[in-house]
């Protein structure tokens, strides 16, 4: 075949490579994006891990501890989930992520309103709200990550026991205690003792203008 047929065959031929070659490309690419993806998910699933073990940890505290909640992996790798996620699975793991920076807020409250918070167990029902949030994450994320005995045996991971049970009197009250600074705490003790011995040296004094007034009346008659 010569002429303008033969011409026309080899771009019509070179025109189904180029497109079958384009699509090869966008399908290497497209597994590229989607492994890529599901190592950055990887990376956020092992952070909400972590911060689940911290809130349940925080709950069963004896002292004051700042909220050290991660959120690294989270702001560098959350665009790439849109690959791997559907569009409410991103919602239920961005939930905890988003309500993060109000909790924070309230945990960095000044030590009275933090020692007033505990003793009202408002810290724990705030780290139950928390570690929810973030159980909630860790199964819309699950299954895009694992299959089989790994999916199974992590869906039963849930705690055996409820940590975040209302404390009593006690506990509260000792936590609240570590709120305190120790300076504050020191002062305080400074100023106790400081007024025990106004006291003591007042009664000191009382005592011995009783033993002069007792005494006088006896001076002037002997007078």
């Amino acid at each position: 075949m010569t002429g303008p047929a033969s011409n026309l065959l080899s771009g019509l031929i070179g025109a189904i490579v180029g497109v079958v070659a384009l699509f090869v490309v966008q399908g290497l690419q497209s597994r590229s994006a989607r492994r890529e993806a599901q190592s950055a998910a990887r990376l956020i699933y092992l952070e909400i891990s972590y911060n689940i073990a911290a809130v349940q940890s925080y709950a069963g505290a004896t002292s004051a501890v700042p909220l050290l909640v991660a959120s690294g992996e989270w702001e560098r790798h959350s665009q790439r989930l849109v690959a791997i996620l559907r569009e409410e699975e991103i919602a239920r793991v961005a939930s905890p992520y988003i309500q993060l920076s109000a909790f924070r807020v309230v945990f960095a409250q000044t030590w009275y309103n933090m020692a007033v918070l505990r003793l009202k167990d408002g810290d724990l029902r705030v780290l139950r709200i928390l570690f929810e949030a973030f159980r909630d994450a860790e199964a819309a994320l699950r299954p895009a990550l694992w299959t089989g005995k790994r999916l199974k045996g992590l869906a039963a991971g849930a705690p055996k026991s409820d940590p975040f049970k209302p404390r009593p009197w006690k506990r509260r009250l000792l936590l609240a205690l570590t709120d305190v600074p120790v300076e504050f705490s020191a002062a305080l003790i400074g100023v106790l003792f400081a007024t025990q011995l106004g006291l003591r040296g007042t009664e000191s004094v009382e005592k011995w203008l009783g033993r002069i007034q007792a005494s006088s009346p006896r001076n002037r008659l002997t007078g």
